[in-house]
C-alpha cells in the first residue's frame, strides 16, 4: 500500500482534513508549541527506525520524492493567508510528467485523480487548473527543488488540485497539492467573492470621496443579474432587478470597468456629480454555480446622498409650511424667515423667543454650565429698568424735601 503524508499548517478547510484524516501519517510543516515539537522529534525516530528507506523526505515546506526506495502518494495543502508556497524535488528518478517544466507555460502537472498512464498523457500547464496562474510563481530546478507559490490574491474562489511526481522503475512517487479557497471578504472598496452557501457581506459605503466599488466574481464565478452593469438587485436575500437609472438619473453603463469574472474584477465608479438627494442601497453579487442559487455571495453598496445646494427644499409659493432652517449663534437658538404660525409679528415673537431662551439660561445657568447672559433682544428691555430707577429716585427727593 503507499505510504500516504501530508503538510499542512494550522489552516485548512474541511475539504482538506477530510482526505488528510485518512492518512496513515501527518508531519506538520511548523510545530505549534513545544509538546507538538517533542510528538515530532519522537514521530521522526519511529519513521526513521521503523520505516528504513522511506519513498520521500519532508523537511518544512520542500518536498523530496526518493522513487527507487518504494511507491508514496503525498498530500500538501496551500492554504490562504496562511502558507503560499511548497517546494518538490526529485532524487534519484524522472519527473512525472516527463515536461515538468515549460520555457512557455512554466509548471506541467496532472489531474489531480490521473495515476500514472493519465498524468503523461493529460498533463497540461498549471493555468489549466488554477486559472490566472503565472509561469513567474515557478522557481528552481527539479534536482534542487522546483518552488511554487501563489500570492495572496490569486487564490481560487473555489478549491483547486493538482499533481506532480517522479517515478524509477515501477515505483511512482505522486504529490498532490490541495490550493483552498480563499475567503470571502471585504477590503477597503473591494469585495472579493468565494462560493459557499448563503455567503453575505459587510457593506461598502459609497460617496464623493470614495465614489467606487470593485466586484471580484473570478474565474469560477459569474456576476449577478446577469445584466449587472446596467441592473442591480434591489434585496439581500432575492434578487428583484431594478435600473441603475432609477438611482444614478444619468446613469451610463460606461460607470462600469473590467469584467467581475476577471482576476481584477469590475469596478463601478459614480461620478461626483450623480449621487442621489437621498441615500439608497443596492446589492451586488456573484454565483459560482449558475444551477445552484443557494451558493451566492452578496454585498450591500451604502450609497450616500449628497447635500442639498443653500436654498434648496425652501417654499417659494409662500405656503404655511414654514422654513425650518435656523442656525446657532453664541450659544442660543436664532429663527430664520417665516415666523411659526399664530405670532403676532416677527420682531414681537423674537423678542418673546430670546427672553423666554433668557430666563430658560438663567435658571439652568445656561446651555454649558456657565453663569447666564443676556444676549439679543432681551437686552431692549434695559432701559425700562433705568427708567425705573429714576422715577424712584425722583419721588425720594421730593419726598425728602
Amino acid at each position: 500500500m503507499a505510504t500516504h503524508a501530508c503538510v499542512v499548517r494550522r489552516k485548512a478547510d474541511a475539504a482538506c482534513f477530510a482526505k488528510l484524516s485518512a492518512s496513515q501519517s501527518c508531519l506538520t510543516a511548523k510545530s505549534v508549541n513545544r509538546s507538538v515539537s517533542v510528538f515530532a522529534l519522537l514521530f521522526g525516530v519511529v519513521l526513521a527506525v521503523g520505516v528504513s528507506g522511506a519513498p520521500f523526505k519532508s523537511e518544512n515546506e520542500k518536498f523530496t520524492c526518493l522513487p527507487k526506495q518504494g511507491n508514496a502518494d503525498q498530500w500538501v495543502a496551500l492554504v490562504y493567508d496562511s502558507q503560499h508556497s511548497i517546494t518538490f524535488a526529485c532524487d534519484g528518478g524522472t519527473p512525472l510528467p516527463s515536461k515538468l517544466l515549460s520555457e512557455d507555460d512554466g509548471l506541467i502537472v496532472c489531474n489531480e485523480s490521473d495515476g500514472e498512464d493519465e498524468c503523461e498523457k493529460n498533463a497540461a500547464p498549471l493555468s489549466t487548473f488554477l486559472p490566472g496562474a503565472k509561469k513567474e510563481w515557478v522557481t528552481g530546478t527539479l534536482q534542487q527543488g522546483i518552488k511554487i507559490t501563489i500570492p495572496d490574491e490569486h487564490y481560487p474562489a473555489t478549491s483547486k488540485a493538482f499533481r506532480v511526481g517522479c517515478k524509477a522503475g515501477k515505483n511512482v512517487c505522486l504529490l498532490h497539492v490541495y490550493v483552498q479557497s480563499r475567503e470571502s471578504e471585504v477590503i477597503g472598496q473591494v469585495a472579493h467573492c468565494a462560493y459557499s452557501p448563503n455567503v453575505r457581506l459587510r457593506p461598502i459605503t459609497v460617496n464623493p470621496e470614495n465614489n467606487g466599488v470593485t466586484l471580484i466574481c473570478g474565474p469560477d464565478g459569474k456576476a449577478f443579474p446577469d445584466d449587472y452593469m446596467n441592473h442591480h438587485c434591489t434585496e439581500l436575500d432575492e434578487c428583484k432587478e431594478r435600473p441603475y437609472s432609477a438611482v444614478f438619473p444619468g446613469f451610463s453603463s460606461s460607470f462600469w470597468t473590467g469584467e467581475a469574472s476577471g482576476v481584477a474584477g469590475a469596478t463601478l465608479t459614480i461620478p461626483k456629480d450623480q449621487f442621489p438627494s437621498t441615500a439608497q442601497t443596492i446589492y451586488l453579487g456573484c454565483t459560482g454555480h449558475p444551477d445552484d442559487k443557494q451558493v451566492t455571495c452578496v454585498v450591500p453598496v451604502n450609497i450616500e446622498e449628497v447635500a442639498k445646494p443653500a436654498g434648496a427644499g425652501s417654499n417659494p409659493g409662500g405656503g404655511s409650511q414654514p422654513d425650518q432652517s435656523s442656525e446657532k449663534r453664541d450659544g442660543e437658538q436664532v429663527n430664520k424667515g417665516k415666523p411659526p404660525t399664530g405670532g403676532s409679528g416677527g420682531a414681537t415673537t423674537g423678542k418673546q423667543n430670546a427672553s423666554q431662551n433668557a430666563k430658560d439660561k438663567g435658571e439652568t445657568g445656561g446651555e454649558n454650565g456657565d453663569s447666564p447672559v443676556l444676549r439679543g433682544d432681551a437686552c431692549d428691555e434695559l432701559p425700562s429698568y433705568v427708567a425705573l430707577s429714576a422715577a424712584s429716585l425722583t419721588a425720594t427727593a421730593i419726598f425728602a424735601y
